[in-house]
């Protein structure tokens, strides 16, 4: 059982470098962002087997550190097994151990911090080099922002120290006497060092001061026992005292930890250590088994014979491809049959496997092994890791019982095994064009030889894209030119992808220079990407682009091509090219030249809104004109000759202005998708906008009336006399709703007739509109800015722009008095709360368990306010139909959902008497009462004082009688 227990948890190491896509938002709470991480499941249901969740979406702050289901598995941790008040209680206790009051980032902790949980016992953080522990914990993943705390992710359930009782003491042998439990019955001698603990006074003892160290008899404690708490080593603890104790990892059984009385120093003895628990540690290949991503290593090594090998003594150090490394590799081991393959195979794997057992920490930066088949592994140890030969490290330090592992990227290939450049891209399936055209070229003899070259190897698709086509290559000219293309794509040398840097230039073997691009996306060779670098040959290395480099000089286009036939030529410039027909421009731009032209898609004519239909008379055709020449340039400018914030002039002499930076090139507010497109007379650059020149301009209400999308807004606007004022100079920034914005709001603008109910209408409009041309590169996440109408919006921006809920589905809809953006909702003004004025306030009392006051008169018309922030509890107020009564009534008062923190008024109107309660702690009493006037008890009816009859009491009409019997018994006896 231990060693399925040792197998999963390495397995879990082993995927470590996965990381935890945590789908967390910083407006949900701490239940919701673990809810929503998919690895949280045991932690959500035990908060909610103990009833935490309420206690953690109160306000807080919290800091909670979250096991993964993983953690709670490997605890045993079973829900199940908890339904005893006891066994809840534990529960709870356990939870609450994880939460600490309080917003406490990574940042925040430093190594041997202390905190106190919310179950009031003691965390210890590590911090290092390593990383974050608390506890003995690993932080996986850190500050995960929640609306009330933060979380912080760990791979182990974390106990409570357990709690250790010691007795009065007495001045012989064993001097004290340890319990585990707060009646002294269940008696210890012995420490487990897999635990850490609280020891406390049993009955409080005074008696004997008591303390502990593993440095002798009031000695201060070395760094391998950590003692948080009361007391010292000099004056121990006494009474309701305490102090917790960790044991560090160096501390084990062969140590000595004593105890003593420091007011008695003969009273020294020591504790009983237990070891910690230790599970038998897998081999190797049972490790890799296990870890779900050495599928293709495991049975590569059954094919070659090798897994009784590693099942061996060792030690073995093992660098372990991944399954992705070997299906990168093309490594198919259902071609390993013969005895000869079989040998083959067996050499590429203990090419990867070093004799001992080296960590990563043994390694150096050049350092160079042999593996067990005889060739030399070398190492690169940098800020970056650590790689052997050209594979990254990417998983450090797997220990198993006869060695360790290291997991990574690439399968490295034992020098003699490599076959050269030609043989390595007759081998991928993506290369037959390239080998093809190496053939015609009369190039594979070249490719062959020692070398070392550097190949940028274009696929199959790229030589489709580039219209490359081998059979147009027939006379010694044509070879020629293929030879040239061909030729530029090879660099004498070979350059590994580490090699190159940004802005580097290099010369290819035709005497043309490459550029490189190397950012955080990956490296581009002028313009085609590297989709996979350094596959190494035996006379060099081959890196695969996604496109065909063209020499500068040898443009793959035939020159005899214009530029409108060019552009007819693409399929994506139909409406540009109907345009320049209707404009009578196709003939000029099939002169000498040159040109540039920049040439919008047929869906940037769509965006916008382009009906060649509607030009038709001579000045109708002057303004079309006037918009293509806006696009063309006289001189062939190429993106190479493009500078940021270049102007240049047009040929409508209009300016047009350059953007260039990491993100590519635009001209004014449009994207250059394609660049360089070669032509006989110019050069073609795709752009996804149409350009308007300044002078073509409309305002912004033309130009929402022109769209055919909002014709609700122009309607709203026109109503609520607004039109005049978006037709100013401005500049104005309009958030546009669609009119399907304004159907999925509801707004109907017949229902707005009165002043008050168009005053309503104007400030929802000029809540879409801000002072000033704001275009959608001026925004940022989490930007405010304030409204026309002085409420604030709120800008997110991320794969998109949203301004508060709305997606702005168009930006940068540039008019002559400022911008417009659509976007796809109605944007509502914030309401103003009303002010609460208290005549009345109930609190909770410093107990936690009473409202305060309990009992209110109040007059009627009078508001009650219950107030109570940051309590430990959470509490609410609810109806109940009478004093101290657990019936609830339907329908009746309540502040909602018991909280920490409650804001709640409520205003009553007429005699009564209100009896309320707190939901939680009905069982303990927690009742309220509000007595409004004179309660709505009907008033007793007195009768009229003034009626002597009725005021006569009835025990003087009975003495008047008696009186005068006693006076005739008292005559008749005087005669006697």
């Amino acid at each position: 059982m231990q060693s399925k227990i040792v197998t999963t948890f390495v397995a879990l190491l082993l995927l470590a470098s996965i990381p935890l896509n945590v789908s967390a938002e910083e407006t949900d709470d701490i239940p919701t962002n673990a809810a929503a991480t998919g690895v949280h499941n045991s932690l959500v249901a035990a908060l909610q087997h103990a009833d935490l969740v309420t206690t953690l979406q109160g306000d807080g702050p919290f800091t909670v550190f979250a096991p993964t289901d993983d953690a709670f598995t490997a605890a045993g941790i079973d829900l199940a097994s908890f339904d005893t008040d006891e066994e809840n209680s534990t529960l709870l206790d356990i939870l609450t151990y994880h939460v600490v009051s309080g917003d406490v980032r990574s940042s925040d902790l430093t190594d041997g911090m202390t905190a106190d949980a919310l179950n009031a016992d003691k965390l210890l953080f590590e911090v290092n080099s390593d990383g974050v522990k608390v506890s003995g914990a690993s932080v996986t993943t850190a500050d995960v922002v929640s609306s009330n705390g933060v979380i912080h992710v760990i791979d182990k359930v974390l106990m409570p120290p357990q709690d250790i009782y010691v007795s009065g003491g007495m001045m012989s042998q064993p001097y004290y006497d340890f319990y585990t439990d707060s009646g002294g019955q269940d008696r210890t001698t012995s420490l487990n060092l897999s635990y850490s603990y609280k020891f406390q006074r049993l009955n409080n003892a005074n008696s004997h001061p008591f303390y502990i160290s593993d440095n002798g008899y009031e000695g201060v404690s070395s760094s391998d026992v950590t003692i948080v708490g009361d007391g010292s080593a000099n004056s121990g603890i006494s009474g309701p005292e305490s102090f917790t104790v960790f044991f560090g990892e160096s501390f084990d059984e062969s140590d000595t930890l004593s105890y003593y009385c420091t007011v008695h120093s003969n009273m020294v003895s020591q504790f009983n250590l237990l070891p910690r628990a230790t599970p038998a540690l897998d081999d190797i290949p049972t490790i890799a088994s296990s870890t779900g991503i050495h599928t293709s290593l495991v049975a590569a090594l059954a094919k070659a014979n090798l897994v009784a090998t590693l099942e061996g003594a060792g030690p073995f150090t093992v660098f372990a491809p991944t399954d992705d490394a070997f299906s990168a590799a093309g490594v198919d081991l259902s071609n390993f049959n013969s005895e000869e393959e079989i040998a083959a195979l067996a050499d590429i794997l203990t090419y990867h496997v070093v004799s001992g057992s080296v960590l990563s920490t043994d390694l150096t930066d050049g350092m160079v092994a042999p593996a067990l088949n005889g060739d030399d592994l070398s190492f690169t140890v940098n800020a970056d890791g650590v790689m052997v030969n050209d594979a990254n490290v990417v998983s450090a330090d797997v220990i198993a019982s006869n060695g360790v592992i290291h997991v990574i990227d690439t399968v490295l290939m034992p020098p003699a095994d490599l076959v050269d450049i030609p043989s390595v891209a007759s081998s991928t399936g993506i290369h037959t064009a390239l080998v093809a055209a190496l053939s015609t070229a009369d190039l594979v003899t070249t490719l062959e030889g020692t070398g070392p070259f550097t190949v940028f190897a274009p696929t199959d698709d790229a030589f489709t894209a580039a219209g490359v086509d081998l059979s147009t290559y027939d006379t010694p000219e044509e070879i020629a030119s293929l030879a040239d293309i061909l030729t530029y794509h090879v660099v004498a040398g070979a350059v590994k992808s580490t090699d190159l840097t940004d802005g580097m230039m290099a010369q290819a073997v035709n005497g043309d220079n490459l550029s490189f691009t190397v950012n955080s996306d990956g490296v581009m060779v002028n313009n085609a990407n590297v989709i996979s670098a350094d596959v190494m040959a035996s006379n060099g290395v081959v890196h695969v682009i996604d496109a065909v480099l063209i020499p500068p000089q040898d443009p793959v286009e035939p020159e005899e091509f214009d530029i409108t036939d060019v552009a007819a030529g693409t399929g994506v410039h139909t409406a540009l090219v109907a345009a320049l027909a209707k404009a009578d421009l196709v003939t000029n731009l099939q002169t000498d030249g040159p040109f540039t032209v920049f040439a919008p898609t047929d869906e940037a004519f769509t965006a916008a809104g382009i009906d060649l239909d509607a030009y038709v008379t001579e000045e109708e055709i002057g303004v079309l004109t006037d918009i293509l020449l806006y696009h063309v340039v006289s001189g062939a400018v190429e993106s190479s000759d493009l500078t940021d914030g270049m102007i240049v002039s047009a040929l409508n002499e209009d300016e047009l202005s350059f953007t260039v930076n990491s993100d590519g090139v635009m001209v004014n507010r449009a994207n250059v998708t394609t660049a360089d497109v070669i032509a006989s007379n110019g050069v073609i650059h795709v752009i996804d906008k149409v350009l308007i020149p300044p002078q073509d301009l409309v305002d912004i209400t033309a130009i929402a009336a022109s769209t055919g999308i909002h014709t609700a807004l122009v309607g709203a606007l026109g109503k609520a006399n607004l039109v005049t004022t978006l037709q100013g100079d401005g500049p104005f920034t309009v958030f546009a709703p669609t009119d399907d914005a304004f159907a999925a709001a509801g707004i109907d603008l017949s229902t707005f007739d009165t002043d008050e109910e168009i005053a309503t209408l104007v400030d929802i409009l000029t809540y879409h509109v801000v002072s000033g041309s704001v275009m959608s590169s001026d925004l940022s996440d989490g930007m405010t800015t304030q409204a026309l109408n002085s409420d604030s919006l709120t800008f997110t921006v991320g794969d998109g722009v949203m301004v508060n809920g709305a997606n702005v589905t168009l930006a940068d809809v540039i008019a002559s008095n400022g911008v417009v953006h659509v976007i796809d909702k109605v944007l509502m003004p914030p309401t103003e709360e009303p002010t609460v004025v208290c005549d009345h306030t109930v609190g909770i009392s410093a107990g936690g368990l009473e409202f305060s006051p309990a009992a209110i008169t109040i007059g009627v018309g009078d508001t009650v306010c219950w107030k109570w922030s940051d309590e430990s509890m959470a509490h609410n107020v609810v109806e109940v139909d009478g004093l101290k009564s657990t019936t609830k009534v339907a329908g009746g008062i309540s502040s909602g959902t018991p909280a920490t923190t409650v804001d709640f008024h409520y205003t009553f109107t007429e005699d009564t008497t209100f009896y309320y309660a707190c939901e939680p702690h009905i069982s303990v009493d927690m009742f309220g009462k509000v007595t409004v006037g004179d309660g709505g008890v009907e008033p007793v009816v007195k009768k009229d004082k003034d009626k002597k009859e009725d005021n006569t009491p009835g025990f003087l009409g009975i003495t008047l009688i008696l009186a005068a019997l006693g006076a005739v018994l008292y005559a008749r006896k005087r005669d006697e």
